[in-house]
């Protein structure tokens, strides 16, 4: 099952689709294959999609869809899979699920085999348009282990006790971190600011490199007017390898003390208009030639709704 869909995903990539609402799903796969094609081996990390994806995102791409909504997944869990973990990854990811159907066929006489089997397929069907969450995953996952567990005796022996014990602790305690993780950003977005940064602090350290951590530190860092508070975002978003977040942070920072972090993201996000917007507000004052070029590249790469507030400023400060 798992490999027709890939097959369905390889045609939908290859073969032109009328534009419809789905359209953009499909150009954001086709974005992903320079992405995987960077670092196919190993992949980009967990949470690395949207590092690569601004990397390797098309002009076309971002004036079609702008980068108001900048994907963070991929929406085909095949696809994923590749950006985070590799081909490596997949390959395990694939056997993994091909032990489970393999289990599966083996008892497909017995009525909770079939029904086993049918929810397998159906989670891997809706993965290859949606991207896992705690809710699909964790019940994809129970479903699998109810497969295992289904084998005989003779086989189950094949897998040491130990191994799966250790698995069995180390996914819950990734479960149990993401969740407090969550948990601690959804309650600093309504704290004051300095609790606020606290908890953010700790989600970091319990989910390192957190986009939604990120964007929230980066607006404490602007919202802080006595400097001390800000020092400390500064010094946490710093770090982050999600150049959306970095962004963020520059222009948290302001035109003087965000240059820095500005003229880096040139490598990471090369086709971003914002960053040329940034760039420009950075530099009017002090290199109006240098802010002009820049919102000349923020003109050509904006979605055309945007381009007339862009053009208007143009007019006004460059002439």
């Amino acid at each position: 099952a798992c490999a027709l869909i890939g097959i369905g995903v390889v045609a939908v990539l290859v073969v032109p689709v009328a534009r419809t609402t789905a359209q953009g799903r499909v150009d954001t796969w086709r974005e992903t294959i320079d992405v995987v094609t960077e670092r196919p081996v190993l992949g980009w990390g967990p949470e690395g999609f949207r590092v690569g994806f601004a990397k390797h995102v098309s002009a076309e791409w971002v004036r079609t869809y702008g980068v108001a909504q900048i994907p963070d997944r991929a929406h085909n869990a095949l696809l994923d899979v590749t950006v985070s973990s590799g081909i490596l990854g997949l390959a395990a990811y694939m056997a993994l699920l091909g032990v489970a159907g393999v289990a599966l066929w083996r008892r497909r006489e017995r009525p909770l085999a079939v029904s086993l089997l049918a929810g397998v397929v159906a989670y891997l069907a809706q993965a290859q348009l949606s991207f896992d969450t705690f809710d699909t995953a964790a019940m994809a996952w129970l479903v699998v282990g109810a497969v295992t567990s289904q084998t005989r005796d003779r086989e189950r022996r094949l897998l040491p006790r130990r191994l799966t014990s250790s698995s069995a602790a180390a996914l819950a305690a990734i479960s149990v971190g993401a969740l407090a993780s969550d948990h601690l950003i959804d309650a600093a977005s309504s704290q004051p600011r300095a609790t606020a940064f606290d908890r953010l602090a700790i989600a970091a350290r319990v989910w390192p490199h957190s986009s939604d951590a990120g964007a929230l530190a980066a607006t404490v860092a602007a919202a802080d007017g006595d400097g001390l508070l800000r020092a400390r975002a500064t010094e946490l978003v710093g770090g982050w390898p999600d150049p959306y977040v970095q962004l963020r942070l520059a222009q948290a920072l302001g035109p003087e003390r965000g240059r820095v972090l500005l003229d880096r993201l040139h490598v990471a996000m090369p086709t971003n208009p914002d960053l040329y917007v940034a760039i420009f507000n950075s530099y009017v004052v002090d290199d109006p030639v240098a802010a002009c070029r820049a919102l000349d590249h923020a003109i050509a790469l904006s979605p055309e709704t945007q381009r007339s507030r862009l053009t208007r400023a143009r007019s006004q400060s460059c002439g």
